[in-house]
């Protein structure tokens, strides 16, 4: 909807904690790492339950190990605008080339 109302927006990559079980939200983590290695960013969402925030502030180091750094989603909305915009420009000169 936030696309059709030509609203800055992003999609959620990774649902950490549909469950509660410690094991599957670090499985959401461990995942959440794999994507953002691979596109450069990951947009992950999840509930303030206790186990989720434990193990959130534990795996943290893990991230910053591989330079994955914590930022609000609005950040995150920022550089993708940003990107999206560039990739316009860099298409329409591009299409304006090859006539």
């Amino acid at each position: 909807m936030a696309k059709e109302h030509y609203i800055p927006n992003i999609s959620r990559d990774v649902f950490i904690d549909s469950s509660e079980n410690g094991q599957d939200i670090k499985r959401q983590l461990k995942y959440l790492k794999k994507i953002a290695m691979r596109k450069g960013f990951a947009v992950a969402i999840g509930h303030p339950y206790p186990s989720t925030i434990k193990l959130l502030s534990d795996y943290l180091p893990t991230l910053l190990e591989h330079n994955i750094e914590v930022v609000p989603v609005t950040k995150l909305i920022e550089l993708h605008t940003q990107q999206q915009q560039r990739l316009k420009l860099t298409s329409r000169f591009l299409i304006k080339v090859n006539n």
